[in-house]
C-alpha cells in the first residue's frame, strides 16, 4: 500500500481541501479570547445560556448526582422554564460539569447544523489551485476578478475533450473568493509582497493563522476517518478517531493519536506526548522508514476547537506544568484552524481512501463499494501504515502552502530558535498521563480491572490518614497514567506532595500493553462470562431453588428437635422435684450395728433407682394426659 503510493511524486496545497463553508472576510485580524465574554454576546443568546445555566443550578440544588428522571421531573413540575428533553439536559450537565463549570460550555452550537462539506469537484479543485498560484500567487497582485478569468479559460479547455455527461462545472466567484481567503496571509505576503514586506506585517502576529518559527503556534483538532476497522478475528469495529498536532509555520505533523475513543481531552494529551518528545521510539518499531522525522519539542501556543470537550481542568493543568497557552478557534471561522482540517481531507484522500473497507467521504463517491464487506485492517496496522504516510509521502513532499516541503522548512526554521524539551526526571505519564479518580485501599488501586499496588503507596496510605483523618482519608485519590501502557501508574495520595509510582501486580497482563487492548480484553472476557452464564440459567435456576427448599425443610427439622429437646428437659425437671419430695418421706433406722448400715446403705440406693424410674415414667405420662 503505501510503497506503492511512495511510487507517485506528491504535491500538497493549502487550498485543495479548503472548506467551501465560509463567508467571513479574511481581512478580519484573529480575534482569540482566553477569558470568555459573555457581556459579547448578542442578547437572544445571552438569554438562551442564562435559561440553561439556571435550569442545571435548579438541578444541582435538587441533590441527587446529575440529571436523575427525578432531578429532570423536579425542573419540569416547577414550570419556571420551557424544558427541553432529558436527553439535551443530560447533554447540557456533562458539558458544564466537564468544563469545570464554566458558562461558555452553555453556548448554542449552531455552527453544527447544516451542510458544510464541499461540493466542487476534486478536478475543478484543481484547477482553483493551479489559477491561484499562476495568477493571485504572484508579484504582479493580480485581482480575484482576474483569477477567475483564468479559471474559466483552464475550464473551457479542459471541457473540449470531455463528453456532455462530464463536462466540468464553473464555481462561482464567491467559491474563489473563499479558497483565497483561505490561504496563509503570511504566505500570499510573501508571494505578493515580497519577505522582508510580510515580516513586517505579521512579526507580531504569531497567535493566528501564521507563525514565526517552528513550535510558535501548534493546531490540534480530530476527525473520524473514513475507514472501518477491524480486529484480529475480522470483527468489525468502526471509524476509528484521528487525532493530529501541525506546526503552523512548517506545516510539520509533530504527532497524531489514533483509537476508538470519543474526542477530548485524552486524545489531546496522547497526541501532545507523541509530539513533544524524540521519534527514536517509532524508528525502533518500524525500522525500514526512508526518512527521519526530527519534528519534536514542547510548543508555546496550541489552538484547540472550542467544543466542550477541549475544556477541562485536566488539559489546563497539563498546558500551566509544561508553560503552554491555550487558545481557542471561534466558531464558524474555519480559517482559524484550516491547516490541521485540510490536513485531514489530504490524509483520507491520499491514503485513508486507498485502504480496503474506507468509506470514502460521501455516499455518491463510495457508490456499490460495500466498506463493511471488504473491511480487514487493524488498529495496528493502520497506526503503521499512518506512520509511514506522515514520514516517507507527506513530509518530505513539496507543499503548496509553504511552496517547500514540511521537513524542509522545519530543517530550516529549527536555526531560528531553540527547542524546549520537557524535564528528563519527570515521566511524561505525570506531566501529560490521562487522569481518573480511584478510591484507595488496603489492596491499592483498582483500574479497569488491574490492581496496582506496592509497599510505598502503603505507606503513603497510613500517611493519608495521618494527614486527612481516617474518614477523610477515604476520599477517591488522583490517578495519572499512560494509556499506551497500562504497566504502572502514578498516585497523588498525600496532599501537596508529588505522586509516586505504583506498579500493576499483574505485569504479564499490563506491561506495554495500551488501555484499549485491556478494555478489550475486559470486554471478551465479559462477553464470554455471560454466555457461559445464560448455558448455565437453568440448572442455576434449578439449583437455586432445590438449594431454597433444603434449606427450608432442614431450618423446618430443627425447629421441630427443638422444641422436642425443650419440652424433654421440662419433663426430667418435673420428675426429679418429684422423686426428691417421694425420698424424703424414707424414714431411716437407729440400729448402727453392721448388717443394719449394710442393708440401710442397700434399701437408699434401691430406693433412689426405683424412685427415679418410677417419678420419670410418672412425669411421661402427666405430661401426656
Amino acid at each position: 500500500m503505501i510503497d506503492h503510493l511512495l511510487k507517485h511524486d506528491w504535491v500538497f496545497d493549502d487550498e485543495s481541501c479548503v472548506n467551501d463553508s465560509d463567508n467571513e472576510e479574511f481581512s478580519e485580524k484573529p480575534d482569540f479570547k482566553s477569558v470568555f465574554d459573555f457581556e459579547s454576546l448578542p442578547t437572544d443568546r445571552k438569554s438562551e445560556v442564562k435559561q440553561r445555566l439556571n435550569i442545571l443550578k435548579l438541578i444541582q440544588d435538587f441533590g441527587h448526582g446529575g440529571v436523575t428522571r427525578e432531578a429532570y421531573d423536579f425542573v419540569v413540575e416547577t414550570k419556571l422554564y420551557s424544558v427541553p428533553s432529558q436527553t439535551t439536559v443530560r447533554g447540557w450537565w456533562q458539558r458544564w460539569v466537564y468544563s469545570g463549570f464554566k458558562v461558555e460550555s452553555l453556548l448554542p452550537r449552531y455552527h453544527l447544523r447544516g451542510n458544510r462539506t464541499s461540493k466542487v469537484s476534486p478536478a475543478v479543485e484543481r484547477m482553483i489551485a493551479d489559477a491561484i498560484r499562476s495568477r493571485y500567487l504572484t508579484k504582479k497582485c493580480h485581482t480575484v476578478g482576474v483569477v477567475y478569468i483564468k479559471l474559466l479559460e483552464m475550464l473551457e479547455k479542459e471541457n473540449v475533450g470531455r463528453s456532455v455527461e462530464f463536462q466540468l462545472q464553473a464555481p462561482a466567484l464567491s467559491t474563489l473568493t473563499r479558497r483565497i481567503r483561505a490561504l496563509d496571509p503570511y504566505v500570499v505576503a510573501v508571494a505578493r509582497k515580497g519577505k522582508a514586506h510580510a515580516d513586517r506585517l505579521y512579526k507580531h502576529v504569531g497567535m493566528g493563522v501564521t507563525s514565526r518559527f517552528p513550535l510558535d503556534v501548534v493546531q490540534i483538532d480530530h476527525t473520524v476517518l473514513d475507514v472501518i476497522l477491524t480486529d484480529e478475528n475480522g470483527t468489525l469495529l468502526g471509524r476509528p478517531t484521528l487525532t493530529v498536532a501541525i506546526d503552523v509555520y512548517s506545516r510539520a505533523v509533530l504527532g497524531f493519536h489514533i483509537s476508538f475513543d470519543a474526542p477530548g481531552w485524552k486524545s489531546v494529551m496522547r497526541c501532545l506526548s507523541m509530539a513533544i518528545q524524540p521519534k527514536d521510539s517509532i524508528f525502533k518499531r518500524y525500522s525500514s522508514l526512508r526518512f527521519g522525522w526530527p519534528c519534536h519539542g514542547i510548543m508555546l501556543t496550541v489552538l484547540l476547537d472550542n467544543g466542550p470537550e477541549f475544556h477541562g481542568h485536566a488539559i489546563e493543568d497539563a498546558a500551566n506544568g509544561l508553560s503552554i497557552e491555550l487558545r481557542y478557534c471561534p466558531a464558524k471561522k474555519p480559517y482559524y484552524k484550516g491547516i490541521v482540517e485540510r490536513y485531514f481531507g489530504t490524509a483520507n484522500t491520499k491514503l485513508v481512501h486507498r485502504l480496503p473497507g474506507t468509506t470514502f467521504s460521501n455516499t455518491k463517491a463510495r457508490g456499490d463499494y460495500k466498506s463493511e464487506k471488504e473491511a480487514c485492517v487493524t488498529l495496528p496496522k493502520l497506526e503503521e501504515w499512518f506512520t509511514r504516510f506522515v514520514i516517507e509521502i507527506y513530509m518530505p513532499s513539496l507543499h503548496m502552502g509553504i511552496l517547500e516541503a514540511p521537513l524542509d522548512r522545519w530543517g530550516k526554521g529549527v536555526k531560528l530558535t531553540s527547542i524546549r524539551l520537557p524535564d528528563p526526571s519527570i515521566p511524561m505519564a505525570v506531566l501529560l498521563g490521562e487522569i481518573v479518580f480511584r478510591s484507595l485501599t488496603r489492596r491499592g488501586i483498582e483500574l479497569y480491572g488491574l490492581m496496582f499496588s506496592s509497599e510505598e503507596l502503603a505507606l503513603d496510605l497510613r500517611r493519608r490518614i495521618a494527614v486527612l483523618g481516617k474518614n477523610n482519608a477515604k476520599g477517591k485519590v488522583k490517578v495519572k497514567f499512560d494509556a499506551s501502557d497500562m504497566g504502572r501508574v502514578w498516585v497523588h495520595a498525600v496532599p501537596n506532595e508529588p505522586p509516586i509510582y505504583v506498579p500493576c501486580i499483574d505485569q504479564e497482563a499490563s506491561d506495554g500493553i495500551p488501555l484499549w487492548q485491556v478494555k478489550a480484553v475486559r470486554s471478551r472476557l465479559l462477553a464470554d462470562a455471560k454466555i457461559q452464564q445464560k448455558g448455565r440459567r437453568k440448572s442455576l435456576v434449578e439449583g437455586t431453588a432445590e438449594l431454597q427448599n433444603d434449606i427450608q425443610e432442614y431450618g423446618e427439622t430443627a425447629r421441630r428437635k427443638k422444641r422436642t429437646a425443650k419440652r424433654l428437659g421440662r419433663m426430667k425437671e418435673g420428675a426429679t422435684i418429684r422423686a426428691a419430695a417421694d425420698y424424703s418421706k424414707l424414714k431411716p433406722t437407729n440400729t448402727l450395728n453392721d448388717d443394719n448400715i449394710f442393708r440401710e446403705n442397700e434399701r437408699v440406693e434401691a430406693t433412689e433407682n426405683i424412685t427415679w424410674e418410677v417419678g420419670f415414667l410418672k412425669g411421661i405420662k402427666g405430661a401426656g394426659e
